[in-house]
């Protein structure tokens, strides 16, 4: 992944729900952390998309990357709206001078819907196609960002957290071996040997008569 194409590096990015009647458009902040729906772009009956008016948006916003979502097959295959899709893609990158990139986008409509009907919406509003088209491309451009976030480098280990104890070497679960013996490994007198008696066992007398 290069640093263009990174969602951390510098600059917006903006991703399209491209579909026949309606090209759906979000925004990304500037720290490519965030998608918010932005507008929905209607489309003429046997017109061209409005690129011009796309590119201009992406201007206004100092976009540097475009996101367009990619109507796959369920199971996962391309197909002649794909093509489509592609085609459009590349021409708004080639006019606009700007990386463009492909992301699945199936069932973005049906998330996008579920999250409009989450936040308590009137149903007018929430079967609202314009509103439903940003909210799916909002969907497109959180999934590409969240998929495409370099880690951090600069960020430090957790001093707070303590060594597990359960991965100490077995050395230092050992008795203390100044207990056991002395200088040059004797045994150490201040501890008794339990197998040798001591002076008083020595000296007692024998019970036997």
């Amino acid at each position: 992944m290069t640093r263009a194409t990174s969602a951390s590096a510098s600059g917006r990015i903006m991703a399209l729900d491209y579909g026949r009647r309606r090209i759906g458009v979000a925004m990304s902040d500037a720290s490519g952390t965030l998608a918010t729906p932005l507008a929905t772009f209607q489309r003429r009956p046997g017109k061209r998309p409005p690129v011009a008016q796309l590119l201009e948006l992406a201007g206004r916003h100092k976009v540097r990357l475009v996101v367009v979502g990619l109507p796959l097959d369920p199971d996962g295959r391309e197909n002649d709206w794909t093509a489509e899709v592609r085609a459009f893609g590349m021409r708004l990158g080639q006019r606009g001078r700007l990386p463009v990139e492909f992301h699945d986008e199936r069932f973005s409509s049906v998330e996008a819907s579920a999250r409009l009907r989450s936040i308590g919406l009137p149903k007018a509003k929430r079967e609202d196609k314009a509103r439903i088209d940003a909210a799916a491309a909002a969907v497109i451009l959180q999934d590409w960002l969240d998929a495409n976030r370099e880690p951090d480098a600069n960020r430090e280990p957790d001093a707070s957290r303590k060594p597990d104890a359960s991965r100490r070497s077995d050395a230092s679960q050992e008795p203390d071996a100044s207990r056991r013996s002395g200088a040059n490994g004797q045994p150490n007198p201040s501890r008794p040997d339990p197998h040798r008696p001591n002076a008083r066992q020595r000296d007692r007398p024998s019970d036997r008569t």
